[in-house]
Parts: structure tokens; sequence; C-alpha cells
């Protein structure tokens, strides 16, 4: 396997994911009692300069929210996605948020979650098949 290269969580998200989900926090800003939303994101790179994975999340409301997590096939179950994780919550850690949620289609990765430490939420997903996840890092 190539040599990957991780970023850190506050690598800033490409122009135009930015310029989409702008847009529409704008747009439906009004409506919500949120008033500071933060968006990160974290890339893994082969030597060769390729995204063989990364993720993207949003900060609001104290709750740091795992958007997209996305690993290649050829780094799959090398410790890629854990690696990814754990640097998200050392983000959440120390910015001082306590919770991480994500949603998932995937009945694979609700046990490689599950297997990190995230709970269902309780709240039953829309459409049929989404799996809403949490994690506390309080202690």
């Amino acid at each position: 396997m190539k040599k990957l290269h991780f970023t850190k969580p506050d690598t800033p998200i490409n122009e135009y994911c930015i310029a989409l989900r702008d847009g529409n926090s704008h747009f439906n800003h009004p409506a919500s009692n949120e008033t500071q939303r933060q968006r990160i994101a974290a890339y893994v790179n082969d030597d060769g300069g390729t995204m063989v994975a990364g993720v993207i999340a949003e900060v609001r409301a104290g709750v740091l929210y795992i958007e997209d997590l996305w690993v290649s096939r050829p780094v799959r179950h090398c410790g890629v996605g854990s690696r990814l994780l754990d640097s998200f919550e050392d983000y959440a850690r120390t910015h001082g948020i306590t919770e991480l949620r994500l949603q998932t289609t995937s009945v694979q990765a609700v046990a490689f979650y599950r297997s990190r430490g995230y709970r269902a939420t309780g709240e039953t997903g829309e459409p049929e098949g989404v799996y809403n996840l949490r994690k506390s890092l309080k202690h």
C-alpha cells in the first residue's frame, strides 16, 4: 500500500461545497435558532496526491455532525476510517464539543460506528433504512 497523507479536520472545504451549503444555510437561517455554524473537512491523499478518503462535518448548536465519511475500496479495513473519526473526535474535544451525530444508510457502516462507540439515537430515520447514531464524549 502507498503511504497515506492525512489532513487535519480544520481543512477548508472545496469552494463549490461552501457556496452550495452557504446558499442553503442563508435560505434556512431565518427559520432556525442556530447562530453559529462551522464546516470542517479532512482528507487522506496517497503519495500521488489522489484523495482516497475524507470526511465532511458541520458544527452547529454545540454538536459535531459527520455529514459524509468516505474511504475508497483499496484502503478500507486498514484503519483509515478509524483514524479520520479519531481526528474529528479530538477536534471536538479540543473545541469543547461533547457530542457527535451522524446518519448512514449502510448496515455495514452501522457496525463500524457501533464498534467506535456510536449508539442509536432512538430517532427513526426517514426514509426507512436511515440509521441515526450519536456518540457522547462526556466522561
